[in-house]
C-alpha cells in the first residue's frame, strides 16, 4: 500500500513538471530583467505677484492699497502756484515669474470750470527722490500730468544684475506761469473752487523671460494691447514701449493710412486677420527705423493677410536701415510693387547718409508674389561702407521673383545667406526707361536667357510698342514692365505681343510678359490698346485699359503653353475679344469693367471672379453688342460678380432679339454662382434685356443668382 502511494506521488510530480514545461513552451519567459525609471518631474504653475510700497510717512514697507492716501502727510491743504510734493514708491516682484509693469495715474472728478491737470506737472526720479525744494523745482524731466507715468520690467530671483524691486520718486509741481490766475477762485471765470482727484495704479503682466522647449517667447502675447479698429493701430504703436505686443482682433479690415513703425514691437493677428490697403500712400505696412531713429530694432509680424489690390503702386512690407523683421504666417499680394522691399539705399529722405546698415527679413510660412532687395554702398570721407540686404525664407511661397534691383552688386544682397551671384530667380536685366527710345532700346538689347525688367517713369509714352519676334529664327526672353514706385505711366499707342510675321518658318515667342501698374490708352484712330499674338503667357496686374468703345484687348491667335492672368485691372470703354489659347485657362479676377465687356470667341475655359461690371445703354440700336460676358464655344465660370445695368433710353431696337447680359452662344455649359445683377432706370422696364441667354445647345447653370434683389 505504501509503495502504491509513493508511486502515485512520483507520477503526479512528473505530470506537474510536464505541464509546466508545456506552458513555458507556449509563452515567452525572461530569466533576466532590467528597467529604467526617470526621476519625478513636477509641473508647478508660475506665480505672478506684484506689490507697491510707499516709503514716506510710515516706513519703507508700507504696502499701498485702496485705503492708502499718497502724498497726504506732506501735501499742502490748498494748492497754489509754486507748490511741490513728492512720494517715493517701490515696485516689488514677490512672484517667481518675470513681469513688465505700467505705473499710471487715475485722474478724475475734476471740479470747476478748468482742470488742475492742465497746470500740474509730474517727474519720475529713478531710485527715489531725496533732495530739497530747490532740487525738486530744478528737475528737467517734468512731463504733463497725464495718465501714464512709466513702464519698466522686473525679473524673478534677485541678483546683482536683476533686482526684484525698483524704487521711483514721483514729484508733482505746480510751476508758476502767466495763466495761473485763470485757476483762481476769485476770478470771474470761476464759480466754484477747483479740485481734482487722482490715484496711482500699478498694472503688471508677464514678461518674455522663462523658456519652454523652444524659446522664451511662448508668453509673448500676454498683456498685449488688442485692437479691433485699424484706425487705432498707429496710435497703439506710438504709445507702445519697446518690445510691446499689439494684437489685431480677428476680422476683415481696410487700412486707411500708412503705418509707420520705428521701434521694436510685435504686431500679431489674433485669428484670421485680412487687411485691405486703401491709403493712397507709400506703403501698406512700413517697417523702418529711419523715421525718427537710427537705432537697431526687431519687429515681429504674425498671422496677417495683407492685400493691396486697391493699392497705389507701392511696396507692401518695407524694411530699411538696421531692421530685423521676422514674418510668420503672413501673406502679402497685389501691391503693384514689391510685396516685400528690403532697402538699404545709401541716403535717407532727409539727405543724411547712414553707413554700414544691415537689414534682415526672416520669413516663415510666408506667401508673397515678389521680393525686391536694394543695397547701395555708402561713401563717407573717402571710406566706403558696406550696406547689406538679407532675405531668408523657410517654407515661404515666392510666387514671383526675388529681384536684386538696379544692377547693384549682388555681393551686398543675400538670399538665404547666399550672396555668391545671380540665382535662377535673380537673373534679371534692369532698365529705367524715361522715354520711348529707352523702352525701344531695352527691348532691342534684351537677352533671351534673362528676364528684362523695364521700369517706366511717370508720364506718357507715345507711339506703339512692338514686342514681336522676326519672321524666322529670332527669340526673346521674358519681360516685366513695371510702373516705378508711386507713378502712373501711360502707354499711348498699341502694344503688340507675339509674331511679327506668321508666315512659314515663323518662330513663336515662348516668353512670359508681365505689365504692372501701367495704363494702356489706344492711339488715335486705333481701336486696340493691347494686341496679343503668340506668347507663352501674359499677366496684367493693376493696369488700366482705355478704349474707344471697341475691344481694348484682343488676342488674334492667343498664347502658347502658359496660363494668362488679368488681375486688379480696370477697363474703361474697352472690352476684351479673346481667341485661341489665350482663352484657355485664363483667369480674370478683381477687375472693373465700365462700359466694357468680355467676348470669348475661342479657347477652353475662362474664369471671371470678383469682378464688377457697370454698363449704361445709350443707343436704341446697339446691334448685337449688348452683353457683359459672351462666348461662342468656351465654357465660362462666373463667380462672385456684380453687374449693374442702367439705361438712358426707353426702348431697344427689335432687331436686337433680346440678347442677354450673360450670353452663351455655344454648345458648352457655363457655371454661374453668387452673381448679383441690378438694373436701374429705364433698364428695369426693358423686357429685351435678359439676364441669361442661350442661343445654342449649351446651358447656363446658376447658383445664388440675384436680380434686383430677387433670388432666381
Amino acid at each position: 500500500m505504501k509503495r502504491s502511494t509513493t508511486k502515485r506521488a512520483l507520477w503526479l510530480s512528473v505530470l506537474s513538471m510536464f505541464l509546466c514545461l508545456t506552458m513555458f513552451m507556449g509563452t515567452t519567459f525572461a530569466w533576466f530583467t532590467d528597467e529604467v525609471t526617470s526621476g519625478t518631474n513636477t509641473i508647478v504653475a508660475g506665480n505672478l505677484d506684484v506689490e507697491l510700497y510707499n516709503a514716506i510717512g510710515v516706513d519703507a514697507n508700507n504696502k499701498v492699497d485702496t485705503n492708502t492716501k499718497l502724498f497726504e502727510l506732506e501735501a499742502p491743504n490748498l494748492w497754489e502756484p509754486g507748490a511741490v510734493v513728492y512720494e517715493n514708491l517701490t515696485v516689488a516682484n514677490h512672484g517667481n515669474l518675470a513681469l513688465k509693469y505700467k505705473l499710471s495715474l487715475n485722474i478724475g472728478n475734476a471740479q470747476g470750470g478748468k482742470s488742475l491737470a492742465d497746470v500740474l506737472k509730474i517727474a519720475i526720479v529713478p531710485g527715489g527722490f531725496t533732495g530739497d525744494r530747490e532740487a525738486a523745482k530744478a528737475l528737467t524731466n517734468y512731463q504733463a500730468f497725464e495718465t501714464e507715468v512709466l513702464r519698466d520690467t522686473l525679473l524673478a530671483g534677485a541678483d546683482a544684475d536683476h533686482p526684484t524691486t525698483k524704487t521711483y520718486g514721483l514729484v508733482i509741481y505746480w510751476e508758476p506761469s502767466t495763466v495761473d490766475n485763470d485757476y483762481n477762485m476769485n476770478n470771474d471765470n470761476q464759480d466754484k473752487e477747483l479740485s481734482i482727484d487722482f490715484g496711482v495704479k500699478l498694472f503688471a503682466t508677464q514678461l518674455e523671460a522663462e523658456k519652454d522647449s523652444f524659446d522664451e517667447h511662448y508668453d509673448a502675447e500676454a498683456g498685449a494691447v488688442v485692437i479691433d479698429n485699424l484706425d487705432n493701430l498707429q496710435a497703439a504703436i506710438d504709445a507702445a514701449d519697446e518690445g510691446d505686443t499689439i494684437m489685431i482682433a480677428e476680422g476683415d479690415y481696410v487700412l486707411n493710412a500708412q503705418i509707420n513703425i520705428n521701434k521694436s514691437i510685435n504686431v500679431i493677428g489674433k485669428g484670421t486677420v485680412n487687411i485691405l490697403n486703401k491709403p493712397g500712400s507709400r506703403h501698406m505696412f512700413m517697417v523702418s527705423n529711419y523715421y525718427g531713429t537710427t537705432n537697431d530694432m526687431t519687429v515681429n509680424m504674425k498671422n496677417l493677410n495683407l492685400d493691396g489690390k486697391d493699392g497705389y503702386k507701392n511696396a507692401g512690407i518695407y524694411a530699411k536701415y538696421n531692421v530685423v523683421l521676422n514674418l510668420e504666417n503672413v501673406t502679402c499680394k497685389n501691391t503693384e510693387w514689391a510685396d516685400i522691399q528690403i532697402d538699404n539705399a545709401n541716403t535717407h529722405s532727409d539727405g543724411k547718409y547712414y553707413s554700414g546698415t544691415k537689414t534682415i527679413v526672416n520669413a516663415k510660412n510666408v506667401e508673397v508674389e515678389d521680393v525686391a532687395l536694394i543695397a547701395l554702398p555708402t561713401t563717407l570721407s573717402g571710406v566706403t561702407y558696406k550696406n547689406e540686404a538679407h532675405f531668408n525664407y523657410d517654407t515661404s511661397s515666392i510666387i514671383g521673383a526675388i529681384e536684386k534691383q538696379n544692377n547693384l552688386d549682388p555681393k551686398s544682397m543675400y538670399v538665404n545667406g547666399d550672396n555668391s551671384g545671380e540665382a535662377e530667380k535673380q537673373e534679371y536685366e534692369y532698365t529705367e526707361a524715361a522715354s520711348e527710345s529707352d523702352v525701344a532700346n531695352a527691348i532691342t538689347n534684351a537677352t533671351p536667357d534673362k528676364t528684362t525688367v523695364i521700369t517706366l517713369a511717370d508720364g506718357t509714352y507715345a507711339g506703339d510698342i512692338d514686342l514681336t519676334v522676326a519672321a524666322v529664327g529670332e527669340s526673346k526672353g521674358d519681360f516685366i514692365f513695371r510702373a516705378a514706385e508711386g507713378t502712373s505711366p501711360v502707354i499711348e499707342g498699341t502694344v503688340t505681343l507675339g509674331y511679327r510675321n506668321q508666315g512659314v518658318g515663323a518662330t513663336m515667342w515662348n516668353g512670359d510678359v508681365v505689365f504692372e501698374g501701367v495704363t494702356f490708352d489706344h492711339a488715335t484712330g486705333s481701336t486696340h490698346s493691347l494686341d496679343v499674338q503668340d506668347v507663352k503667357s501674359l499677366t496684367l496686374k493693376n493696369c488700366t485699359i482705355i478704349g474707344d468703345g471697341e475691344y481694348g484687348l484682343t488676342s488674334a491667335r492667343g498664347n502658347g503653353t502658359g496660363t494668362s492672368t488679368i488681375i486688379g485691372c480696370t477697363f474703361e470703354n474697352a472690352g476684351m475679344q479673346l481667341l485661341g489659347n489665350f482663352a484657355t485657362g485664363l483667369v480674370i479676377e478683381d477687375c472693373i469693367f465700365n462700359n466694357s465687356c468680355i467676348n470669348v470667341q475661342a479657347g477652353n475655359g475662362v474664369t471671371v471672379k470678383d469682378c464688377e461690371f457697370n454698363y449704361t445703354v445709350t443707343d436704341t440700336n446697339v446691334g448685337d453688342s449688348f452683353y457683359m460676358i459672351r462666348s461662342n464655344s468656351t465654357p465660362i465660370t462666373v463667380e462672385k460678380c456684380e453687374i449693374n445695368v442702367d439705361s438712358a433710353v426707353t426702348g431697344i431696337a427689335s432687331a436686337q432679339a433680346k440678347w442677354g447680359i450673360l450670353w452663351n452662344r455655344g454648345t458648352t455649359n457655363w457655371t454661374v454662382s453668387d452673381v448679383t445683377v441690378t438694373m436701374t432706370d429705364a433698364a428695369v422696364a426693358q423686357t429685351e434685356i435678359l439676364v441669361t441667354k442661350c442661343t445654342s445647345t449649351g446651358a447656363i447653370n446658376t447658383t445664388n443668382l440675384t436680380v434686383n434683389g430677387v433670388l432666381q
